[in-house]
């Protein structure tokens, strides 16, 4: 049988293989990281999305460095590259030179906007990885 998401195949978001390397190679210690992340998904793009609306700078920056141990976890690169711009532009922004009614800087707004983006899709990538059997799941 063939496994289209096996060790090797292309991802566009993250790398298997990378996850597979850390767990030495157990697919099913891989799958369950994948179900857990995938269960902490919607609270992660939801504290994103209340940062973003409140022009919350330190939520967005809570939002941002959890999304980031994530996409490390899973070698996601396009997220890695935003979430490090973002918390970038928010070392150099302070909270009080945010505009009152909420408005955040464009070149931020859009970074943000971009990384939820990153994430939905690593999320949909990822279930892929739950829905195939992989050599070594136990």
């Amino acid at each position: 049988m063939t496994y289209p998401m096996e060790p090797g195949s292309s991802f566009k978001t993250f790398n298997l293989d990378y996850l597979l390397t850390n767990l030495g190679g157990n697919a099913g210690a891989a799958k369950r990281l994948v179900g857990m992340y995938l269960n902490n998904q919607p609270a992660l793009l939801s504290s994103l999305d209340q940062g973003i609306s409140n022009a919350d700078l330190r939520a967005i920056k809570q939002a941002v460095h959890d999304i980031r141990g994530s996409c490390v976890l899973f070698s996601a690169n396009a997220c890695l590259v935003l979430a490090r711009r973002i918390e970038d532009g928010l070392r150099q922004v302070a909270a009080e030179e945010v505009p009152s009614g909420g408005v955040l800087g464009d070149d931020l707004m859009a970074d943000c906007l971009s990384l939820r983006q990153a994430v939905v899709a690593m999320g949909e990538e990822l279930r892929t990885v739950l829905a195939v059997d992989l050599p070594g799941t136990d």
